[in-house]
């Protein structure tokens, strides 16, 4: 978690406000019948579980970037 303390506000701000419908999408999830014991790498055969399926990517994308595990952008035309 100390990796989030050296991360830019810029780049925490966007993470932060795709994850804050986290609550939404659990309650709306459940009241559309998302197949709650479905392991997170199966997208599902009814189309609710793809889109569980594609939500539960998005967080698992945004604990990634807060451990600090992404790449920076490169730009090739700069030379090292």
């Amino acid at each position: 978690m100390i990796a989030i303390e050296k991360m830019p506000a810029t780049s925490i701000e966007p993470i932060m406000s795709a994850l804050l419908s986290i609550g939404y999408t659990d309650v709306a999830f459940r009241q559309l019948g998302v197949t709650r014991d479905r392991p997170p790498s199966s997208y599902g055969a009814h189309w609710i579980d793809h889109l569980a399926w594609g939500v539960d990517s998005v967080y698992a994308a945004a604990r990634l970037l807060f451990c600090g595990q992404f790449m920076r952008y490169r730009d090739p035309s700069v030379t090292i």
